[in-house]
């Protein structure tokens, strides 16, 4: 499954057939905000949500960034990996 980064809109895409999953989010100074995830239900139940999260995560670590999330989902997954509690706001 490929994610793709979309720095102009803010986003990390995975594409399968005509669907588009999806992680939002904003970015001011050295804090990435995540502020939306979306599955299509036709791919809901794969793991494409967290993969999504643990890209978005993994690039607000690799290029310096603190992460602040108003997207339920990524709320959730940080509380269950605590691997990514350095990184919090």
């Amino acid at each position: 499954m490929k994610i793709e980064h979309r720095p102009d809109a803010k986003r990390f895409v995975i594409q399968i057939e005509e669907n588009t999953a999806e992680l939002r989010y904003t970015k001011k100074a050295k804090v990435m905000k995540f502020t939306h995830t979306y599955v299509p239900d036709e791919l809901r139940g794969q793991g494409i949500a967290g993969k999504l999260a643990k890209y978005g995560l993994e690039y607000a670590r690799e290029n310096g960034f603190t992460v602040e999330a108003s997207c339920s989902y990524i709320t959730t997954y940080l509380e269950k990996h605590s691997e990514y509690q350095d990184l919090k706001a």
